[in-house]
């Protein structure tokens, strides 16, 4: 059997909570859908889990909208592998950094609330 490669072009956003259900969306060339799999894999501790979408989800082919997969217990910032494979084996893309954040720890979300905080509105005077 021949490999031939996937190729992922872009993604709407690398980062998701542990506890997943986050929409991405996924840039690739052009692709046949039969069984295809996003994979996420983190090789230190084993955990591997997969981003769920259905053929509706997949636009002219060149295009998946998918959510994360759950991380469970997680304590720390993990950076996992991503990557687009066949079911069969027969295809697989070079896979890209994603990073995990155990949920309720977004990350900048205190810088957020810090400007949002400082942001005051022009008073009038009389």
């Amino acid at each position: 059997m021949i490999r031939s490669e996937l190729k992922i072009r872009d993604i709407s956003d690398i980062t998701s909570s542990s506890a997943g259900g986050e929409k991405k969306i996924l840039i690739c060339d052009k692709l046949d859908t039969t069984g295809l799999q996003l994979v996420f894999n983190d090789e230190l501790s084993g955990w591997t889990a997969f981003g769920e979408f259905s053929p509706a989800d997949v636009h002219n082919k060149v295009c998946v909208v998918f959510t994360t997969p759950p991380y469970p217990q997680l304590r720390e910032v993990t950076t996992v592998k991503m990557e687009m494979n066949k079911a069969n084996g027969s295809a697989s893309s070079s896979p890209i950094h994603f990073t995990y954040y155990p949920h309720g720890r977004e990350p900048g979300i205190n810088a957020k609330h810090q400007v949002h905080r400082q942001h005051k509105e022009p008073t009038m005077q009389h």
